[in-house]
């Protein structure tokens, strides 16, 4: 019975853990750097203009906040913004569904 008890505890216990890890890993400071270089390419591809983020910050509970956003058209040079700081409420449930809406 004890033999049960301790696989059904690990178990149970093994997944918490590397959940709390994960989680952890998304308040990490290099990772949200290699995340700036991902959403500054991804952004830029998708869009067409030259876009830089200075850092972004992921702020308790789902905050992303997004620090010297700047976006420029390559054909013209032109600025399209220059934002100093940007705070995005992101909605939990449409994220598991591999969808972002932001208040």
């Amino acid at each position: 019975m004890k033999k049960i008890l301790k696989w059904a505890g690990a178990a149970i216990l093994v997944p918490a853990v590397l959940f709390s890890s994960l989680a952890a890993l998304l308040y990490f400071p290099p990772f949200q750097r290699w995340a700036v270089r991902q959403a500054s390419a991804y952004a830029s591809e998708k869009t067409g203009m030259d876009v830089s983020v200075g850092n972004v910050r992921l702020t308790f509970p789902l905050d992303l906040k997004l620090n010297d956003v700047v976006a420029v058209k390559k054909a013209s040079g032109d600025t399209i913004a220059n934002v100093g700081s940007i705070v995005a409420d992101m909605q939990l449930k449409p994220l598991m569904k591999k969808q972002v809406v932001v208040d």
